[in-house]
């Protein structure tokens, strides 16, 4: 059924808690896909396909969290699959960035966008979580 969220049996504090850790595994996969721009080819592949299977992860816990929200709370279900695909839109933003930094000088302007993208990342999980926290 597409735009109805699948309730859920159990209560969204247990979901709070896998989202808080995934969530914690995508700033370290940030953390992989900055240095990464420093690295060698196979390491920024690898630490791309890692926090495009965490963001996955992520979507996955925070959809089925929304669900285990009452119905009567559809406000903050919104907001938590909001804020979820801001963090979404923002780990594709950074795997740009970081694909066009890599290989280049620290001086490089895609250095700086590198560093405006990871900033973006951090703030658009830093909001997901205050979303979770405060449901």
């Amino acid at each position: 059924r597409t735009g109805t969220l699948e309730p859920s049996k159990e209560p969204f504090s247990v979901h709070r808690e896998k989202i808080l850790n995934t969530a914690k595994r995508l700033v370290d996969n940030t953390k992989q896909l900055v240095s990464g721009a420093a690295s060698d080819e196979d390491a920024l592949k690898a630490a791309a396909i890692a926090a495009e299977k965490t963001i996955s992860d992520l979507s996955e816990a925070v959809k089925v969290g929304a669900g285990a929200l009452s119905l009567e709370d559809v406000e903050t279900q919104v907001m938590l699959l909001n804020s979820c695909k801001d963090v979404a839109g923002a780990l594709s933003t950074l795997i740009d960035a970081t694909k066009d930094a890599w290989g280049k000088p620290v001086t490089d302007p895609f250095m700086n966008d590198l560093k405006t993208s990871a900033k973006d990342m951090v703030q658009s999980v830093s909001s997901l979580l205050k979303t979770v926290k405060a449901a």
